[in-house]
């Protein structure tokens, strides 16, 4: 069978053979000389040789065992995952880990006035943070990197009009409260004051400074505040390897913050349809 010892070779028996005989050569020897006291040690050392020769088969399978290196295929596999750097959308669904926040997909589609035909359509995902401390809430948008610099800049100017359907969509969707135990009432994400603050995610290079200067100079006169992540937020933070999740978020998600991230602080949240 697999889990047995395999005896010994011929050679170890002939190795330890040959110290056994040693020893008790020497030990007759020394006795014939009436050295008692070195007599014994030969005799002592002889019975040594006979156990360990005895016990070198397992003792040598625990030695292999013990030094033995892990499959190098699985060593490679596991310095993969932890050096692979994180994505600009898992920094998106993962950011915020205190906050709670509702997740869900969606797009902007435009058309001409004369023939109606498609000017530009962007799919996006989208995320309505809220801050208990603060009692606000931001929105934050994450465009893939295959979409055009010129789409994704009127998607942002659309955006600007149009984001209070974001959060209306969440109010009308979802119920989402936090109280702590010195307050006498819930605070509902949907009282939140919005803090005009979004976020964009993306990260196509064709994505100029002079388009997103215009993007922020839009959002201003708008009384909006804008902030952009890109390659270089990616860059800053490949180093990152929280526990992600393991699988994408889905379409209309309701994130929780960790209990143990607010100690005392009671969230509940549930679908309203």
């Amino acid at each position: 069978m697999s889990g047995e010892v395999a005896g010994r070779s011929p050679i170890e028996y002939l190795f330890f053979g040959v110290i056994d005989f040693i020893c008790l050569l020497l030990a007759a020897e020394s006795l014939n000389a009436l050295q008692y006291r070195r007599s014994v040690e030969w005799i002592v050392a002889g019975i040594a040789s006979v156990l360990i020769g005895y016990y070198w088969p397992k003792l040598t399978q625990k030695f292999r065992k013990k030094t033995a290196k892990p499959p190098a295929v699985a060593t490679e596999k596991r310095a993969g995952e932890q050096k692979r750097p994180a994505t600009l959308r898992q920094l998106f669904e993962n950011d915020w880990p205190t906050l709670p926040s509702y997740y869900n997909d969606g797009g902007i589609e435009a058309h001409s006035t004369s023939d109606n035909k498609v000017v530009f359509s962007v799919k996006f995902s989208w995320r309505l943070n809220g801050d208990f401390v603060s009692r606000s809430t931001f929105l934050a948008f994450f465009m893939e990197s295959i979409v055009p610099a010129v789409d994704a800049l009127n998607a942002c100017i659309a955006i600007a009009d149009i984001y209070g359907q974001f959060i209306d969509e969440v109010n009308h969707g979802v119920d989402i409260s936090g109280q702590s135990p010195d307050d006498t009432s819930a605070t509902y994400v949907r009282d939140m004051v919005f803090s005009k603050r979004i976020f964009i995610y993306y990260e196509n290079p064709d994505f100029s400074l002079a388009q997103k200067g215009a993007v922020e100079a839009l959002y201003k006169s708008k009384g909006l505040s804008v902030q952009f992540r890109d390659a270089g937020y990616t860059w800053a933070h490949r180093e990152d390897h929280p526990p992600f999740r393991p699988n994408p978020l889905t379409p209309k998600s309701i994130l929780l913050p960790d209990a143990r991230l607010h100690p005392g602080l009671t969230i509940t949240a549930r679908k309203l349809d």
